[in-house]
Protein backbone atom coordinates (compact mmCIF):
# COMPACT_ATOMS: atom_id res chain seq x y z
CA UNK A 1 0.00 0.00 0.00
CA UNK A 2 2.74 2.75 1.19
CA UNK A 3 4.86 1.87 -2.23
CA UNK A 4 1.83 2.44 -4.28
CA UNK A 5 1.18 5.49 -2.60
CA UNK A 6 4.79 6.55 -3.00
CA UNK A 7 4.28 6.88 -6.82
CA UNK A 8 1.59 9.89 -6.39
CA UNK A 9 3.38 11.39 -3.52
CA UNK A 10 4.82 14.86 -4.51
CA UNK A 11 4.30 14.60 -8.81
CA UNK A 12 0.60 14.38 -10.21
CA UNK A 13 0.64 11.02 -12.58
CA UNK A 14 -1.69 8.99 -14.57
CA UNK A 15 -4.26 11.75 -13.65
CA UNK A 16 -4.03 10.76 -10.39
CA UNK A 17 -4.12 13.41 -7.08
CA UNK A 18 -0.69 14.65 -5.93
CA UNK A 19 -0.58 13.35 -2.56
CA UNK A 20 1.11 15.59 -0.12
CA UNK A 21 2.23 13.01 2.26
CA UNK A 22 1.22 9.61 3.37
CA UNK A 23 1.79 7.47 6.78
CA UNK A 24 0.81 3.97 8.26
CA UNK A 25 0.55 2.08 11.29
CA UNK A 26 0.51 -1.77 11.65
CA UNK A 27 -0.41 -4.62 13.76
CA UNK A 28 -0.13 -8.23 12.56
CA UNK A 29 -4.27 -7.57 12.72
CA UNK A 30 -4.59 -4.19 11.10
CA UNK A 31 -3.00 -1.46 9.29
CA UNK A 32 -4.23 2.34 10.00
CA UNK A 33 -2.95 5.07 6.74
CA UNK A 34 -3.93 8.27 6.28
CA UNK A 35 -2.69 10.87 3.61
CA UNK A 36 -2.85 14.71 2.84
CA UNK A 37 -3.91 15.98 -0.63
CA UNK A 38 -1.28 18.59 -2.38
CA UNK A 39 -4.71 20.84 -3.36
CA UNK A 40 -8.00 20.22 -1.22
CA UNK A 41 -9.74 19.78 -4.41
CA UNK A 42 -8.10 16.62 -5.48
CA UNK A 43 -9.38 15.04 -1.44
CA UNK A 44 -12.35 13.12 -3.55
CA UNK A 45 -9.40 12.26 -6.11
CA UNK A 46 -7.50 10.69 -3.48
CA UNK A 47 -10.02 9.11 -2.08
CA UNK A 48 -11.10 7.37 -5.38
CA UNK A 49 -7.67 6.49 -5.37
CA UNK A 50 -6.92 5.04 -2.14
CA UNK A 51 -10.10 2.80 -2.30
CA UNK A 52 -8.81 1.07 -6.00
CA UNK A 53 -5.49 0.64 -4.32
CA UNK A 54 -6.59 -1.24 -1.14
CA UNK A 55 -9.15 -3.02 -3.39
CA UNK A 56 -6.47 -4.66 -4.75
CA UNK A 57 -5.07 -6.41 -1.65
CA UNK A 58 -6.43 -10.16 -1.11
CA UNK A 59 -8.06 -11.00 1.76
CA UNK A 60 -7.95 -7.17 3.37
CA UNK A 61 -11.06 -5.09 4.45
CA UNK A 62 -10.68 -1.40 3.96
CA UNK A 63 -12.18 1.29 3.62
CA UNK A 64 -11.39 5.27 2.78
CA UNK A 65 -13.14 7.91 4.36
CA UNK A 66 -12.59 11.83 4.76
CA UNK A 67 -12.30 13.03 8.24
CA UNK A 68 -15.43 14.66 9.56
CA UNK A 69 -15.16 18.36 11.15
CA UNK A 70 -17.88 16.85 13.78
CA UNK A 71 -16.77 13.48 14.88
CA UNK A 72 -13.79 11.83 16.48
CA UNK A 73 -14.57 8.11 15.43
CA UNK A 74 -13.01 6.73 11.96
CA UNK A 75 -15.25 7.11 9.32
CA UNK A 76 -16.49 10.56 9.98
CA UNK A 77 -19.80 11.58 10.99
CA UNK A 78 -21.65 9.86 8.69
CA UNK A 79 -21.45 5.97 10.38
CA UNK A 80 -23.75 3.91 10.91
CA UNK A 81 -22.88 1.63 14.16
CA UNK A 82 -24.94 -2.07 13.66
CA UNK A 83 -24.41 -3.61 17.14
CA UNK A 84 -24.92 -7.10 17.31
CA UNK A 85 -25.66 -8.71 20.61
CA UNK A 86 -25.85 -12.36 21.33
CA UNK A 87 -24.62 -15.26 23.98
CA UNK A 88 -21.41 -16.43 22.14
CA UNK A 89 -18.79 -15.53 19.30
CA UNK A 90 -19.21 -17.95 16.73
CA UNK A 91 -23.05 -17.19 16.68
CA UNK A 92 -22.35 -13.53 16.35
CA UNK A 93 -19.82 -14.33 13.45
CA UNK A 94 -22.32 -16.71 11.79
CA UNK A 95 -24.88 -13.79 11.76
CA UNK A 96 -22.43 -10.58 11.31
CA UNK A 97 -20.80 -12.66 8.42
CA UNK A 98 -24.41 -12.94 6.78
CA UNK A 99 -25.47 -9.48 7.56
CA UNK A 100 -22.27 -8.56 6.20
CA UNK A 101 -23.13 -9.64 2.64
CA UNK A 102 -26.77 -8.47 2.65
CA UNK A 103 -25.26 -4.80 3.43
CA UNK A 104 -23.00 -4.59 0.62
CA UNK A 105 -25.80 -5.64 -1.75
CA UNK A 106 -28.53 -3.59 -0.83
CA UNK A 107 -25.74 -0.55 0.09
CA UNK A 108 -23.35 -0.46 -3.70
CA UNK A 109 -20.21 1.69 -2.59
CA UNK A 110 -20.81 1.46 1.09
CA UNK A 111 -17.67 0.79 3.26
CA UNK A 112 -18.57 -1.45 6.26
CA UNK A 113 -15.54 -2.20 8.68
CA UNK A 114 -16.81 -4.94 11.34
CA UNK A 115 -14.91 -4.42 14.95
CA UNK A 116 -13.69 -6.86 15.64
CA UNK A 117 -12.62 -8.67 12.87
CA UNK A 118 -14.90 -11.53 11.64
CA UNK A 119 -12.25 -13.81 11.10
CA UNK A 120 -10.09 -14.82 14.06
CA UNK A 121 -7.02 -13.76 13.85
CA UNK A 122 -5.07 -13.88 17.71
CA UNK A 123 -3.67 -16.64 18.86
CA UNK A 124 -4.81 -17.66 21.84
CA UNK A 125 -3.69 -20.13 24.98
CA UNK A 126 -6.95 -22.25 26.05
CA UNK A 127 -6.02 -23.89 29.61
CA UNK A 128 -8.68 -26.89 29.64
CA UNK A 129 -8.72 -28.53 33.07
CA UNK A 130 -8.60 -32.29 34.01
CA UNK A 131 -11.70 -32.28 36.13
CA UNK A 132 -10.77 -35.82 37.61
CA UNK A 133 -7.17 -35.57 38.28
CA UNK A 134 -7.95 -32.54 39.77
CA UNK A 135 -10.94 -33.92 41.87
CA UNK A 136 -8.24 -36.59 43.25
CA UNK A 137 -5.88 -33.74 44.63
CA UNK A 138 -8.96 -31.67 45.83
CA UNK A 139 -8.41 -28.75 43.40
CA UNK A 140 -11.35 -26.97 42.39
CA UNK A 141 -11.74 -24.73 39.32
CA UNK A 142 -11.46 -21.69 41.44
CA UNK A 143 -8.34 -22.44 43.25
CA UNK A 144 -6.70 -23.88 39.39
CA UNK A 145 -8.08 -20.70 37.79
CA UNK A 146 -6.24 -18.19 41.07
CA UNK A 147 -3.16 -20.58 40.24
CA UNK A 148 -3.20 -19.87 36.20
CA UNK A 149 -3.52 -16.21 36.92
CA UNK A 150 -0.23 -16.30 38.99
CA UNK A 151 1.49 -18.36 36.92
CA UNK A 152 0.82 -16.41 33.73
CA UNK A 153 1.00 -12.50 34.39
CA UNK A 154 0.08 -12.56 38.20
CA UNK A 155 -3.06 -12.60 40.89
CA UNK A 156 -3.74 -10.11 42.93
CA UNK A 157 -4.11 -11.68 46.33
CA UNK A 158 -4.47 -8.53 48.95
CA UNK A 159 -3.82 -5.30 49.58
CA UNK A 160 -1.31 -3.54 51.73
CA UNK A 161 -1.24 0.12 52.87
CA UNK A 162 1.96 1.62 53.82
CA UNK A 163 1.47 4.44 56.72
CA UNK A 164 0.73 7.92 54.67
CA UNK A 165 0.63 6.37 51.53
CA UNK A 166 -2.26 4.84 49.22
CA UNK A 167 -3.49 1.14 49.22
CA UNK A 168 -1.18 -1.14 46.81
CA UNK A 169 -1.91 -4.52 45.32
CA UNK A 170 -0.18 -7.58 46.38
CA UNK A 171 0.17 -9.03 43.15
CA UNK A 172 2.14 -13.21 43.54
CA UNK A 173 3.43 -13.92 40.12
CA UNK A 174 5.50 -17.27 39.04
CA UNK A 175 9.14 -16.28 37.38
CA UNK A 176 12.16 -18.15 36.40
CA UNK A 177 15.10 -18.38 38.01
CA UNK A 178 16.19 -14.88 36.05
CA UNK A 179 12.69 -13.03 37.51
CA UNK A 180 11.66 -13.38 33.53
CA UNK A 181 7.90 -14.29 33.13
CA UNK A 182 7.10 -17.95 32.01
CA UNK A 183 8.37 -18.40 28.56
CA UNK A 184 6.25 -20.64 26.34
CA UNK A 185 3.32 -23.35 27.27
CA UNK A 186 5.31 -25.94 27.63
CA UNK A 187 7.01 -24.09 30.44
CA UNK A 188 3.91 -22.94 32.02
CA UNK A 189 2.55 -26.61 31.69
CA UNK A 190 6.04 -27.52 33.57
CA UNK A 191 5.05 -25.26 36.42
CA UNK A 192 5.07 -26.91 40.02
CA UNK A 193 1.79 -26.46 41.64
CA UNK A 194 0.86 -27.32 45.39
CA UNK A 195 -2.62 -29.00 45.78
CA UNK A 196 -4.66 -29.25 48.90
CA UNK A 197 -4.07 -33.07 48.97
CA UNK A 198 -0.14 -31.69 50.09
CA UNK A 199 1.04 -33.33 46.74
CA UNK A 200 2.83 -30.62 44.13
CA UNK A 201 2.40 -31.77 40.40
CA UNK A 202 3.03 -29.98 37.41
CA UNK A 203 -0.13 -27.79 35.95
CA UNK A 204 0.15 -30.47 33.16
CA UNK A 205 -1.26 -33.27 35.27
CA UNK A 206 -4.32 -31.10 36.53
CA UNK A 207 -4.63 -29.24 32.90
CA UNK A 208 -4.20 -29.11 29.28
CA UNK A 209 -3.55 -26.20 27.24
CA UNK A 210 -4.80 -25.82 23.93
CA UNK A 211 -3.72 -23.25 21.49
CA UNK A 212 -6.75 -21.53 19.47
CA UNK A 213 -7.08 -18.62 17.24
CA UNK A 214 -9.82 -15.71 19.19
CA UNK A 215 -10.77 -12.40 18.61
CA UNK A 216 -8.30 -9.29 18.41
CA UNK A 217 -10.98 -7.57 20.37
CA UNK A 218 -13.11 -8.51 22.91
CA UNK A 219 -16.53 -6.35 22.61
CA UNK A 220 -19.07 -6.45 25.31
CA UNK A 221 -22.66 -4.35 24.91
CA UNK A 222 -24.41 -4.33 28.28
CA UNK A 223 -22.31 -7.38 29.51
CA UNK A 224 -23.29 -9.40 26.28
CA UNK A 225 -20.82 -10.58 23.82
CA UNK A 226 -21.06 -8.06 20.74
CA UNK A 227 -19.75 -7.47 16.95
CA UNK A 228 -20.34 -3.83 15.51
CA UNK A 229 -20.64 -3.31 11.75
CA UNK A 230 -19.77 0.44 10.91
CA UNK A 231 -20.88 1.35 8.00
CA UNK A 232 -20.23 4.64 5.93
CA UNK A 233 -22.86 5.36 3.05
CA UNK A 234 -22.14 6.49 0.07
CA UNK A 235 -21.88 10.26 -0.67
CA UNK A 236 -24.34 10.51 -2.70
CA UNK A 237 -26.74 8.80 -0.43
CA UNK A 238 -28.60 10.40 2.70
CA UNK A 239 -28.10 8.90 6.07
CA UNK A 240 -31.83 8.99 6.76
CA UNK A 241 -32.32 6.62 3.87
CA UNK A 242 -29.31 4.64 4.45
CA UNK A 243 -30.74 3.97 7.91
CA UNK A 244 -34.25 2.90 6.89
CA UNK A 245 -32.23 0.47 4.16
CA UNK A 246 -30.19 -0.99 6.86
CA UNK A 247 -32.84 -1.28 9.27
CA UNK A 248 -36.29 -2.45 7.40
CA UNK A 249 -34.38 -4.71 3.77
CA UNK A 250 -31.42 -5.76 5.47
CA UNK A 251 -31.89 -6.40 8.95
CA UNK A 252 -35.94 -7.01 8.33
CA UNK A 253 -35.01 -9.35 5.88
CA UNK A 254 -33.16 -11.53 8.05
CA UNK A 255 -35.29 -11.57 10.53
CA UNK A 256 -38.30 -12.72 8.55
CA UNK A 257 -35.91 -15.07 6.90
CA UNK A 258 -35.37 -16.78 10.15
CA UNK A 259 -32.04 -16.55 9.95
CA UNK A 260 -31.39 -14.51 13.11
CA UNK A 261 -31.44 -16.86 16.85
CA UNK A 262 -33.74 -15.76 19.10
CA UNK A 263 -30.89 -15.01 21.61
CA UNK A 264 -29.82 -12.36 18.93
CA UNK A 265 -30.25 -8.97 18.94
CA UNK A 266 -29.78 -5.76 16.91
CA UNK A 267 -29.46 -2.11 17.64
CA UNK A 268 -28.21 1.24 15.52
CA UNK A 269 -26.18 3.59 17.27
CA UNK A 270 -23.17 6.13 16.15
CA UNK A 271 -24.76 8.56 13.40
CA UNK A 272 -28.11 6.83 13.41
CA UNK A 273 -28.32 6.79 16.97
CA UNK A 274 -27.84 10.77 17.45
CA UNK A 275 -29.75 11.14 14.14
CA UNK A 276 -33.04 9.55 15.36
CA UNK A 277 -32.76 11.12 19.03
CA UNK A 278 -32.29 14.72 17.12
CA UNK A 279 -35.48 13.91 14.59
CA UNK A 280 -37.09 13.28 18.12
CA UNK A 281 -36.61 16.69 19.86
CA UNK A 282 -36.10 18.89 16.52
CA UNK A 283 -39.97 19.08 16.67
CA UNK A 284 -39.94 20.05 19.98
CA UNK A 285 -37.55 22.77 19.51
CA UNK A 286 -38.85 24.29 16.71
CA UNK A 287 -42.18 24.37 18.93
CA UNK A 288 -40.33 26.02 21.31
CA UNK A 289 -39.03 28.37 19.29
CA UNK A 290 -42.38 29.56 18.18
CA UNK A 291 -43.42 29.92 21.69
CA UNK A 292 -40.69 31.97 22.55
CA UNK A 293 -40.82 34.23 19.46
CA UNK A 294 -44.58 34.77 20.01
CA UNK A 295 -44.20 35.56 23.76
CA UNK A 296 -41.44 38.25 22.76
CA UNK A 297 -43.60 39.77 20.21
CA UNK A 298 -46.17 40.08 22.29
CA UNK A 299 -44.28 41.88 25.08
CA UNK A 300 -43.04 44.49 22.33
CA UNK A 301 -46.59 44.84 21.57
CA UNK A 302 -48.48 44.79 24.96
CA UNK A 303 -50.62 42.41 22.79
CA UNK A 304 -51.05 39.01 21.97
CA UNK A 305 -53.26 38.52 19.44
CA UNK A 306 -51.22 40.97 16.80
CA UNK A 307 -48.42 38.21 17.05
CA UNK A 308 -50.41 35.84 15.32
CA UNK A 309 -49.97 37.83 12.41
CA UNK A 310 -46.63 38.19 12.38
CA UNK A 311 -46.04 34.94 12.74
CA UNK A 312 -47.92 33.97 9.40
CA UNK A 313 -44.42 35.14 8.02
CA UNK A 314 -42.83 31.45 9.29
CA UNK A 315 -45.38 29.27 7.17
CA UNK A 316 -44.50 31.17 3.89
CA UNK A 317 -40.37 31.14 4.77
CA UNK A 318 -40.90 27.20 5.62
CA UNK A 319 -42.37 27.17 2.06
CA UNK A 320 -39.30 29.43 0.82
CA UNK A 321 -36.80 27.31 2.57
CA UNK A 322 -38.19 23.71 1.03
CA UNK A 323 -38.39 25.61 -2.80
CA UNK A 324 -34.65 26.47 -2.18
CA UNK A 325 -33.65 23.12 -1.33
CA UNK A 326 -35.56 22.29 -4.01
CA UNK A 327 -33.77 24.28 -6.69
CA UNK A 328 -30.47 23.72 -5.44
CA UNK A 329 -30.72 19.45 -5.58
CA UNK A 330 -31.47 20.41 -9.19
CA UNK A 331 -29.15 23.15 -10.34
CA UNK A 332 -26.44 22.86 -8.06
CA UNK A 333 -26.07 18.54 -6.90
CA UNK A 334 -27.61 16.57 -4.49
CA UNK A 335 -28.23 17.92 -1.23
CA UNK A 336 -29.97 15.93 1.24
CA UNK A 337 -32.15 17.06 4.03
CA UNK A 338 -30.44 15.77 7.10
CA UNK A 339 -30.17 17.63 10.34
CA UNK A 340 -27.11 20.67 9.28
CA UNK A 341 -29.40 21.54 6.67
CA UNK A 342 -32.90 21.28 9.09
CA UNK A 343 -31.45 24.18 11.14
CA UNK A 344 -31.98 26.34 8.22
CA UNK A 345 -35.27 26.43 9.11
CA UNK A 346 -35.08 27.09 12.75
CA UNK A 347 -32.85 30.11 11.79
CA UNK A 348 -35.79 30.98 9.28
CA UNK A 349 -38.00 31.63 12.70
CA UNK A 350 -36.04 34.47 14.53
CA UNK A 351 -34.91 36.11 10.44
CA UNK A 352 -38.44 36.02 8.84
CA UNK A 353 -40.47 37.70 11.58
CA UNK A 354 -38.29 40.88 11.53
CA UNK A 355 -39.71 42.18 8.32
CA UNK A 356 -43.49 41.08 9.70
CA UNK A 357 -42.72 43.46 12.80
CA UNK A 358 -42.05 46.13 10.84
CA UNK A 359 -45.29 46.06 9.14
CA UNK A 360 -47.52 45.59 12.55
CA UNK A 361 -45.34 47.70 14.59
CA UNK A 362 -46.05 50.43 12.42
CA UNK A 363 -49.68 50.30 11.25
CA UNK A 364 -50.20 50.01 15.64
CA UNK A 365 -48.39 53.05 16.35
CA UNK A 366 -50.83 54.80 13.33
CA UNK A 367 -54.18 53.41 14.53
CA UNK A 368 -52.82 54.22 17.93
CA UNK A 369 -52.51 57.89 16.80
CA UNK A 370 -55.71 57.93 15.29
CA UNK A 371 -55.73 56.88 11.97
CA UNK A 372 -58.51 54.05 10.74
CA UNK A 373 -57.40 51.15 10.13
CA UNK A 374 -57.98 51.32 6.21
CA UNK A 375 -55.25 54.20 6.44
CA UNK A 376 -52.96 53.11 9.02
CA UNK A 377 -51.71 49.23 7.35
CA UNK A 378 -51.12 50.51 3.48
CA UNK A 379 -49.22 53.95 5.28
CA UNK A 380 -47.34 51.20 7.66
CA UNK A 381 -46.56 49.01 4.71
CA UNK A 382 -45.99 52.19 2.10
CA UNK A 383 -43.13 53.31 4.90
CA UNK A 384 -41.30 50.21 5.64
CA UNK A 385 -41.44 48.66 2.39
CA UNK A 386 -38.35 50.73 1.58
CA UNK A 387 -36.16 49.33 4.47
CA UNK A 388 -37.72 45.77 3.95
CA UNK A 389 -36.00 45.66 0.95
CA UNK A 390 -32.82 47.15 1.75
CA UNK A 391 -32.33 44.60 4.82
CA UNK A 392 -33.26 41.74 2.48
CA UNK A 393 -31.34 42.36 -0.53
CA UNK A 394 -27.96 42.88 1.85
CA UNK A 395 -29.01 39.36 3.27
CA UNK A 396 -29.62 37.46 -0.02
CA UNK A 397 -26.19 39.04 -1.12
CA UNK A 398 -24.36 37.32 1.73
CA UNK A 399 -26.22 34.25 1.42
CA UNK A 400 -25.65 33.82 -2.23
CA UNK A 401 -22.00 33.09 -2.43
CA UNK A 402 -22.90 30.04 0.45
CA UNK A 403 -25.06 28.93 -1.84
CA UNK A 404 -23.24 29.08 -5.23
CA UNK A 405 -19.87 28.43 -4.79
CA UNK A 406 -18.31 24.91 -3.66
CA UNK A 407 -15.34 24.35 -2.03
CA UNK A 408 -14.14 22.48 0.92
CA UNK A 409 -16.62 22.06 3.77
CA UNK A 410 -19.87 23.74 1.37
CA UNK A 411 -21.84 20.49 1.75
CA UNK A 412 -21.92 21.27 5.52
CA UNK A 413 -23.86 25.02 4.94
CA UNK A 414 -24.84 24.90 1.47
CA UNK A 415 -28.36 23.55 2.99
CA UNK A 416 -28.52 26.17 5.63
CA UNK A 417 -27.93 28.90 3.06
CA UNK A 418 -30.59 27.66 0.49
CA UNK A 419 -33.30 26.76 2.87
CA UNK A 420 -32.54 30.25 4.75
CA UNK A 421 -32.19 32.21 1.23
CA UNK A 422 -35.27 30.87 -0.26
CA UNK A 423 -37.50 31.56 3.14
CA UNK A 424 -36.30 34.90 2.88
CA UNK A 425 -36.94 35.64 -0.26
CA UNK A 426 -40.30 34.05 -0.27
CA UNK A 427 -41.32 35.56 3.34
CA UNK A 428 -40.46 38.80 2.36
CA UNK A 429 -42.39 39.37 -0.90
CA UNK A 430 -45.43 37.95 0.55
CA UNK A 431 -45.41 39.33 3.81
CA UNK A 432 -45.95 42.58 2.29
CA UNK A 433 -49.77 41.11 1.09
CA UNK A 434 -50.17 38.30 3.82
CA UNK A 435 -49.38 39.85 6.66
CA UNK A 436 -51.26 43.47 6.44
CA UNK A 437 -54.43 41.27 5.41
CA UNK A 438 -54.19 39.02 8.41
CA UNK A 439 -53.60 41.86 10.67
CA UNK A 440 -56.63 43.71 9.26
CA UNK A 441 -58.57 40.70 10.03
CA UNK A 442 -57.28 40.03 13.52
CA UNK A 443 -58.09 43.63 14.14
CA UNK A 444 -61.75 43.37 13.13
CA UNK A 445 -62.51 39.92 14.98
CA UNK A 446 -61.51 41.54 18.36
CA UNK A 447 -63.64 43.54 17.95
CA UNK A 448 -62.16 46.80 16.96
CA UNK A 449 -64.04 49.38 15.03
CA UNK A 450 -62.49 50.88 12.19
CA UNK A 451 -61.46 53.51 13.97
CA UNK A 452 -58.82 52.69 17.46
Amino acid sequence: LQSQMARYTGVETDGEANIRRSFFVGSPDRVFAGAVAEHKEDVGRMLDLLRRVQSKIPGMISFATQASLFGRSIGGGRVVEIDIQGPDLQTLTEVGGRLFGDLRTALPGAQIRPVPSLDPGAPELHVIPRRREAAQLQMGGAELGLVVDALIDGAIIGEYTPEGSPKLDVVMRAVTHGDQLLPDAPALLSAPVATPSGRTVPLGTLAEIEERLGPSVIRHLERRRAITLNVSPPEDLALEDAIDTIRNDVIGSLEREGAVPADVQFGLSGAAGKLELAQKQFGSILLLALVICFLLIAALFEDFISPLAVLMSVPLAAAGGAGGLWLVNALLGKQPLDLMTALGFLILIGVVVNNAILVVDGSIARLRAGSTLADAVPLAVEARVRPIFMTTATSLAGLLPMVIFSGSGSELYRGVGAIVLGGLLLSTVFTLFVVPTAFTLLWRLRGHADTD
